[in-house]
């Protein structure tokens, strides 16, 4: 289906975007604030996100240790991209936890708890990892002009494909002229990283910009 209509399309992008996508080292993993239909489209940050809620087996001493472990293990997933944590780090759990609580909901029992961000940070680096919505070294800001934007499915192939990608720390929408969208983009690598996820992909081509420019492209 196909749009010229450019208030069709912004409507699509109010409902669809995904405003902010803070990704540092985040594997598969992505955090994702999605706009609401008369949201305003602005750049918001988030960082690493310390709480985690997982299922209790049972109200017992027992299983609220157990819960807190895979709670941790949660965290320190999010924390670091994706990264498993290590052995010798699942039992601080009781060490770490700032607060935790019994909840009871749709899903049935389970526990919600928050723990240090300085000791999961610090766990994360002590493990080699890099921290999700730490900014990177070599991270870039990259506009990138983005044509023949005219679906909804194409537009979250996009999104998709660069919120998935480690490298790629934020993303925000900039404008929108009728079919061509202009994203702007924070990501480690710079123009390279964003050119590579999308020509490679073969969702898009590119049109060149020079350097300092911003990167021209246009869905295939």
């Amino acid at each position: 289906m196909h749009f010229t209509d450019t208030r069709t399309i912004w409507m699509l992008l109010k409902a669809l975007s995904v405003v902010t996508l803070t990704l540092a080292g985040v594997g598969a993993a992505h955090a994702q604030s999605v706009a609401t239909f008369d949201a305003p489209l602005e750049t918001q940050s988030q960082g690493p996100d310390y709480t985690a809620r997982v299922p209790l087996a049972a109200n017992t001493a027992q299983a609220q240790d157990a819960a807190l472990v895979k709670a941790l293990a949660q965290v320190f997933e999010r924390a670091s991209g994706g990264g498993q944590i290590p052995g010798h780090y699942r039992n601080r759990a009781r060490d770490w936890v700032e607060n935790f609580s019994l909840e009871r909901d749709a899903e049935g029992l389970g526990l919600r708890a928050s723990f240090d961000p300085r000791s999961i940070d610090d766990a994360v680096a002590s493990s080699g990892f890099p921290l999700w919505g730490a900014r990177s070294a070599g991270t870039e800001t990259v506009d990138l002009h983005l044509g023949n934007v005219n679906s909804a499915q194409r537009y979250a192939q996009v999104m998709r494909q660069l919120g998935n990608d480690r490298r790629i720390e934020g993303i925000s929408i900039a404008s929108l002229n009728g079919t061509d969208l202009t994203l702007r983009l924070t990501a480690e690598g710079g123009r390279q990283t964003v050119a590579e996820l999308l020509t490679g992909s073969g969702i898009a081509y590119s049109r060149g910009g020079g350097f300092g420019a911003a990167l021209q492209m246009d869905l295939r």
